[in-house]
């Protein structure tokens, strides 16, 4: 087991803590692209706020530019903070994704899953994205693969 993978065992419950990886050539790679976003941002408002006219392809580009701002610092923030937190409390198995303690949660019913594996790269392809952040998205998660009946 490596550092970045934490387990802890109380009277009824099991929690695994898994970090994320840091990937060196994507932060590296990211700085440079933030810095560069964050600097045209500031020309693009306070051109649009010192000029005298309204400029559609300035508005147009400061939007852009600000989603890319919001996609890059979450992928860094992911890659910085982020964990990943699989909780086993019978009936229930709750997987929660999060950057400093925010982010989503999942609630499985044990009795509903089926067919538990380890994903195997050759069966279990990963879906492809239609937006890549950075070049990855979320390197740790999946792991695990399983079907799950929604409904009883």
């Amino acid at each position: 087991m490596t550092n970045r993978i934490k387990i802890e065992e109380k009277s009824n419950e099991l929690k695994i803590i898994i970090l994320s990886k840091m990937i060196w050539p994507v932060i590296v790679i990211t700085i440079p692209i933030l810095i560069f976003f964050v600097f045209t941002e500031i020309k693009a408002v306070t051109h649009l706020l010192n000029s005298g006219y309204l400029n559609i392809f300035l508005i147009f580009w400061a939007i852009a530019n600000a989603i890319g701002l919001l996609l890059y610092s979450k992928q860094m923030l992911w890659i910085l903070f982020g964990e990943e937190i699989i909780s086993i409390n019978h009936p229930i198995i709750l997987v929660k994704r999060s950057i400093f303690n925010l982010g989503l949660k999942r609630i499985y019913y044990i009795d509903r899953i089926e067919n538990l594996r380890v994903r195997d790269e050759s069966i279990d392809k990963p879906k492809k994205s239609r937006i890549k952040t950075a070049g990855v998205r979320n390197p740790d998660a999946g792991m695990l693969k399983f079907e799950y009946n929604r409904v009883c």
